[in-house]
């Protein structure tokens, strides 16, 4: 049975939003089954079962700072359970790049199995829906604190902020919200469960200053 995006409003009652949300990490899988990782971030399950969106510094190849194995490749991993720190891991190939915005996707290989039905696929909100200055905001991510198993944290929109090297006006969206390093990837949702933003590797400022 082929799984069917849930309704958001759903997802949000009955606690299983969460599992929109993924690990993407970079490894060699051993002959006995374990893995070995050297770089890892977040990503969110987008518009349909397989799709992830994530930032283009954790879909891309490893750096040569990251130390990888050359064999490493990309795998993504599923959580059913916020308290446990078991994934199901599926390969991934990197399908899209965008480095100047930092955004990537990822299909992950689910070699023929399929996801439980009505597993949560998110829906990116339409550019009218933007949130407004101080909407609250949400956002499931791996970042690494506090063990292995799915972090939540909450916040609020705090603005946005000219984007220098673009150009642009209000082009970032600045969110009061707790991030780690880890959490790179993961999907800013709004009240509704909808798609509003990435967190993305950064910072801002209005004379250049703040560096990377």
């Amino acid at each position: 049975v082929k799984p069917t995006p849930s309704n958001p409003l759903d997802s949000l009652v009955d606690g299983d939003l969460f599992k929109s949300a993924v690990v993407i990490a970079w490894g060699v899988k051993g002959t006995d089954g374990y893995f070995t990782w050297c770089f890892t971030g977040s990503g969110s399950q987008i518009v349909r079962a397989g799709l992830i969106l994530t930032n283009s510094h954790v879909a891309a190849d490893p750096a040569p700072e990251d130390e990888c194995d050359p064999k490493a490749t990309i795998w993504v991993g599923y959580q059913d359970d916020p308290k446990s720190d078991l994934y199901y891991w599926f390969p991934g190939t990197t399908i899209a790049l965008d480095a100047r915005h930092d955004l990537g996707l990822v299909e992950v290989d689910f070699g023929g199995k399929t996801l439980a039905p009505g597993w949560p696929v998110l829906q990116i909100a339409e550019l009218a829906d933007e949130p407004r200055l101080g909407a609250p905001i949400r956002v499931f991510g791996y970042p690494g604190i506090g063990g292995d198993s799915i972090t939540f944290t909450s916040g609020f929109v705090a603005g946005w902020a000219r984007d220098q090297d673009a150009s642009e006006d209000a082009a970032v969206l600045k969110i009061d919200i707790t991030i780690a390093g880890g959490s790179s990837g993961s999907a800013v949702l709004d009240t509704l469960g909808r798609v509003v933003g990435v967190v993305m590797m950064g910072g801002v400022s209005t004379d250049g200053s703040v560096a990377i």
